[in-house]
């Protein structure tokens, strides 16, 4: 059985959020200026908005991986949903 871990505080919850914040920044800058240099709006396509969602998400899993020090079982538990909360 996994030991129960303690409950994410208001610092942490508050860091990853600026984490998220920084990474798409981040990301979204030099994006920005390769369009602007290509003359092409890369920035609103949705392709390109899902794939900064997903960089800057990933990166906060890895951090939270780095923090517990353990694997992505400890910083993301997937538990099995009982079939009687399934919707119709």
């Amino acid at each position: 059985m996994i030991p129960a871990r303690p409950q994410l505080t208001g610092n942490q919850a508050v860091g990853l959020l600026v984490n998220v914040f920084i990474a798409i920044i981040g990301i979204g800058l030099p994006l920005s200026f390769v369009g602007l240099a290509l003359e092409i709006d890369l920035t609103s396509h949705p392709l390109t908005l899902g794939l900064m969602n997903l960089l800057a998400i990933g990166w906060v899993v890895r951090q939270a991986i780095g923090r517990t020090g353990g694997g992505l079982r400890r910083a993301l538990p997937l538990h099995h949903i009982d079939a009687s909360l399934y919707l119709p």
